[in-house]
């Protein structure tokens, strides 16, 4: 089960988070923060994979959907209204939208190269999709369905090793996630589209997996690795330690960068006590 705390974040103040609510022990996770905080869209874990809406306060559940498909990754189009995610739906993994309402499922992929969530362009008009086993990045148009023909590839962002695409800058020019430079190492990284270059941000704590969240500045991110969260300035200076948590702990910031939500993984078990009796001969 996963414990979800929903935190306060001043970009002014970023030593300063406060709780806002804890969630308990809720079979939840990849849990994505609405634009405004409001609300959190999440994986549920169960017999079925679907997604929900869950209050950031914990008062309320809507499920999304309810059937034998798996449903993981929900994330936020910048106006709150749509949700990208990636699904079984058409047989392997591709990626969907549905509206927060829960109509107009649609596929947006259909390329047969398991395709995860779609991170929106700040103007919610495109999206880029990656796809690590394939070691693939493609540019993609929310509005229909897009195949191999038709899609746009961003082979200098997939050669240059930025593999799992998580974050867009609300000045439209950077984007974040994590290069690879082996297959149990995470580095997060920044690809600039006027530059054309990545900038690896080399952090002191190495991990499995990363992620890198922009700020509303744009110069800023949110990055969490190895459960550490830390703030990287793209100016310059060392990475600052925010918060140290547990090594699976993972974290999520609303783009208007006032909510953070941290996943921290709580194992449940039950204790048997059981007595041996003497053995006879």
């Amino acid at each position: 089960t996963t414990d979800i705390s929903v935190l306060n974040f001043d970009a002014s103040a970023p030593d300063r988070m406060t709780t806002r609510a804890t969630i308990r022990n809720q079979a939840f996770d990849q849990c994505d923060p609405s634009p405004d905080g409001v609300w959190l869209a999440c994986t549920h874990r169960g017999a079925h994979e679907d997604l929900v809406l869950l209050r950031s306060d914990g008062s309320e559940t809507r499920r999304l959907m309810d059937d034998g498909f798996k449903d993981r990754g929900a994330l936020w189009s910048p106006d709150g209204k749509t949700l990208s995610f990636y699904s079984t739906r058409a047989g392997r993994w591709e990626t969907w939208a549905i509206q927060v309402d829960g109509s107009n499922l649609r596929q947006l992929t259909n390329m047969g190269k398991d395709s995860g969530s779609m991170v929106w362009a700040p103007d919610g008009k495109n999206g880029i999709v990656s796809s690590i086993s394939t070691r693939t990045v493609w540019r993609l148009d929310p509005s229909r369905l897009n195949s191999l023909p038709s899609v746009e590839l961003m082979k200098d962002v997939a050669d240059a090793g930025l593999l799992d695409v998580q974050s867009w800058a609300s000045s439209g020019t950077l984007i974040s996630g994590s290069y690879y430079p082996d297959p149990l190492t995470a580095v997060p990284a920044v690809w600039d589209f006027t530059a054309k270059t990545l900038r690896k941000l080399h952090l002191p704590v190495p991990a499995s997996s990363s992620f890198a969240a922009f700020l509303p500045d744009s110069r800023r991110l949110l990055v969490s690795s190895a459960g550490a969260l830390l703030l990287v300035d793209l100016a310059g200076g060392p990475p600052r330690r925010l918060r140290t948590g547990a090594p699976g702990d993972i974290y999520r910031l609303s783009r208007d960068g006032r909510t953070l939500v941290m996943e921290h993984t709580v194992f449940d078990s039950d204790i048997w006590l059981m007595e041996l009796g003497e053995t006879r001969r």
